[in-house]
């Protein structure tokens, strides 16, 4: 193993005759249906918001019989034989123990035990902190920058990675919870300290405790904590990680402290109580193929992929590395193999193919990786320091930086399952590396590109040109396709908040639902009879058309002996009577007559002479 320069603790040997952990399988009834007891079991052993996941992603049924514990009177019976049972797995149905080989075969003859099989060890070339391929490929140590950089030290990925676009769109990742699980956790760097942490668990030591312990290597928590730091890092100035704001769920699952570690079980251990804790994504940048052929890799042999699976179906985005084995030809590690996995290549910051990033086909011969995203030459906090960064490379670092892009797009549209984040990425992510359009061993669909997958969540290019984003931008453009309405833009008279400030003026408003504002003309606005181009009643002393001329004084309603169509006579001869003092009144109106035209004769411009008035006298009407 390379020196990376740090300050590492040399893992210690399996002995020889140790036993190796294996897995059991249990024959279980080919149902899932549950009576109603076991559905209440079932659900008691999940929390409010991953029952409310499940429920969307199953239609209304969130459990069914992969969530009972296993049996008991079966563990202690497979105990009995002097086995340690490690893991226990609802959703496979198994355990995993660690046994010598006449307790296996005791195991193997118990009538409800379908299959035993061993338990894969970790890809020593697979993205984690035990060997120098856990961020680069080649030999090159990690390096430190130096203190007091220009701000921003994680500028130039965040650009690389498109999160910049989201970023000024408002998202941070708030109100979403990404499940991260690793080798532990140090959150005493200033960028990691404000991280907010809703459960955690060890299933190394089997304890609440995913930070450095007494006893812990002391590399033990270097590689999660820096993939920790690429999501959800915040030093204000300094550093920031693609979704600051998102909420965590932290399992340890991996031991650096041994040179061949068996821990396939316990990354389905806690990816199933990521799952059950209610996390909406699951990341990991940890790798299993020792023992596998390339043909296992076919999405349902490897357990961690079968278990994957199971994870999506119930509605959790699950994102992997795809590994550090380089291509071409197949070098993937499972669960990256898995079909409803996101499996994470590596570019450099120029967005060309990392010479590390593994390549597909799957065994069943499907493209891999999925998509690719920055994870060469990134800075990340210095996970044996307080204070500081380092910079480094692998599949381990393009796959946090993927798992806060879909963080950043679950935050913008809060109802986007796996599937439709899989189909937004994959039909928006760029081809250049496949002209043709075609996926490619090794690209995938290529970089993703956060921007032209989020085109209705978010539109951060000022569509219409007047300096302001639109308010689903972080601006403050209620309107960003009418350059006319923006922030401190002058009110006018159209019934609509010109100047973003969220209330509309009082005149504007068309409170009596009639299409006319107090500032239009209006006469009324409680009066939803009553506005311009309404027809004028000549008998009720309300000016109904708002001319400011109520009955005969207007126009509308005056008829004579010039023959002048008037809206106060009608077609059977009812018409004015002029009574004392000269007062025409409409004495009566047909029902059935025909419509008064007057106003529309003016509105279409239609040529009719009307005999002058004499506007000085007072007509009252009664």
């Amino acid at each position: 193993m390379a020196c990376l320069g740090l300050a590492w603790t040399w893992p210690k040997m399996a002995q020889a005759g140790e036993p190796s952990p294996s897995w059991v399988f249990l024959a279980r009834a080919p149902s899932l249906d549950l009576d109603a007891p076991a559905r209440v079991q079932a659900e008691a052993q999940l929390s409010a918001r991953a029952l409310a996941r499940r429920a969307r992603a199953r239609a209304g049924d969130p459990v069914d019989a992969r969530d009972l514990p296993l049996p008991a009177d079966q563990l202690a019976a497979i105990e009995a034989t002097g086995a340690r049972i490690r893991v226990e797995s609802r959703w496979l149905g198994a355990v995993s123990v660690e046994a010598s080989p006449e307790a296996l075969a005791s195991i193997a003859a118990l009538p409800f035990v379908q299959e035993v099989a061993p338990v894969r060890r970790r890809a020593r070339d697979a993205p984690g902190p035990w060997a120098p391929t856990a961020w680069t490929q080649h030999e090159a140590e990690l390096t430190r920058p130096r203190l007091g950089d220009p701000e921003e030290l994680s500028h130039a990925q965040i650009v690389a990675s498109g999160a910049d676009y989201l970023h000024a769109c408002g998202a941070s990742g708030a109100g979403v919870v990404v499940g991260v699980q690793d080798s532990g956790f140090d959150l005493r760097h200033p960028a990691l300290s404000g991280v907010e942490v809703l459960d955690s668990w060890d299933f190394v030591g089997d304890d609440g405790e995913v930070g450095p312990e007494e006893g812990d290597p002391a590399s033990q928590h270097a590689h999660g904590t820096m993939v920790l730091s690429l999501l959800a890092g915040l030093e204000p100035g300094v550093y920031r990680g693609v979704a600051p704001g998102v909420s965590v769920i932290l399992t340890k699952t991996e031991d650096v402290s041994v040179e061949m570690p068996f821990e396939e079980d316990l990354y389905v251990a806690g990816l199933e109580f990521i799952e059950a804790s209610g996390a909406d994504i699951f990341t990991a940048s940890l790798g299993y193929v020792d023992w596998y052929e390339s043909e296992d890799l076919d999405g349902m042999t490897p357990v961690t992929s079968a278990a994957a699976e199971i994870a999506v179906a119930n509605g959790l985005i699950v994102l992997n590395a795809a590994g550090n084995g380089g291509g071409p030809g197949p070098s993937l590690v499972a669960p990256a193999d898995a079909p409803s996995v996101l499996a994470i290549g590596s570019t450099d910051l120029r967005g060309a193919l990392s010479g590390f990033s593994s390549w597909g086909p799957t065994g069943d011969g499907r493209i891999k990786p999925d998509l690719l995203a920055p994870g060469e030459d990134l800075t990340v906090v210095a996970w044996d320091a307080e204070e500081g960064y380092y910079t480094g490379s692998g599949t381990s670092f393009a796959t946090p930086m993927a798992a806060g892009l879909a963080a950043l797009a679950l935050e913008l549209e809060p109802g986007l399952d796996p599937a439709s984040l899989r189909a937004r990425w994959t039909q928006s992510a760029d081809a250049w590396a496949n002209p043709g359009s075609s996926p490619a061993n090794g690209y995938g669909f290529g970089r993703i590109d956060p921007q032209a997958a989020a085109p209705e969540a978010c539109s951060c290019a000022d569509l219409d040109e007047d300096g302001e984003l639109a308010s689903a931008c972080g601006g403050a453009d209620c309107d960003d396709a009418d350059p006319e309405i923006r922030p401190g833009a002058p009110e006018r008279c159209n019934r609509r908040d010109d100047d973003c400030d969220g209330s509309v003026e009082a005149d504007e408003v068309d409170a009596d639902r009639d299409g006319w504002g107090l500032c239009e003309g209006d006469c009324d606005d409680a009066d939803p009879t009553r506005h311009p181009g309404r027809e004028e009643r000549c008998d009720n002393g309300i000016d109904d058309d708002c001319d400011g001329d109520i009955d005969l004084d207007d126009d509308d309603c005056e008829g004579g002996a010039e023959g002048d169509v008037g809206t106060g006579g009608s077609e059977d001869g009812a018409g004015f009577d002029d009574g004392a003092g000269g007062c025409g009144c409409v004495s009566a109106s047909a029902p059935g007559a025909a419509p008064r035209l007057g106003w529309l004769a003016l509105l279409l411009g239609l040529a009719f002479r009307r005999r002058p008035r004499d506007r000085g006298a007072a007509r009252n009407c009664p």
